[in-house]
């Protein structure tokens, strides 16, 4: 128990804020009270460096999600193969610089040429979220009927697998 003791500010931070796994293209940036939590918890988990074992470090990176929550700066990369091509997503973020955050989808051919590029801004990101996450914000009930024929597209162009329990 005396090893995770420095991630309880971390965890209570991510609770406050409503930080978790990745659910979105790009991480949350904290407010200045809650980022100097974490970069405490950081200072004293790493004090030093070798005072966790390889396990509680595993334990701690996915139970307190510090990979994501507060870090300076965020990138991650997938790629889908298609029949084609490929797709690449890539996000970018930078706590110094916000700006800068960015999330790209590049279509490629099999050939790996360009087809398409999309890059959003961190604020079109926030706004699809927030649209998608929240189809009662309209006051005039217009939203929903958006949100819905919104959901509808993303179902028929991606629909869930059948065993997928979030369905």
């Amino acid at each position: 128990m005396r090893r995770v003791i420095p991630w309880v500010g971390l965890v209570v931070c991510c609770a406050a804020v409503g930080c978790g796994p990745t659910t979105r293209p790009l991480p949350e940036r904290l407010k200045d009270d809650d980022q100097k939590q974490v970069d405490a918890a950081w200072d004293a988990a790493l004090a030093p460096p070798d005072k966790h074992d390889r396990q509680t470090w595993l334990d701690v990176m996915v139970g307190a999600y510090a990979y994501q929550v507060g870090v300076d700066q965020f990138e991650f990369r997938s790629v889908k193969k298609w029949s084609g091509g490929t797709v690449v997503m890539e996000a970018k973020f930078d706590r110094a610089k916000p700006a800068e955050d960015r999330f790209t989808i590049t279509v490629n051919d099999a050939a790996g040429k360009s087809l398409r590029v999309e890059r959003y801004t961190r604020g079109d990101v926030e706004r699809t979220v927030k649209d998608l996450t929240d189809p009662h914000s309209d006051p005039t009930g217009q939203a929903k009927a958006v949100y819905d024929a919104r959901m509808k597209r993303i179902t028929d162009i991606l629909p869930k697998p059948k065993d997928d329990p979030a369905k």
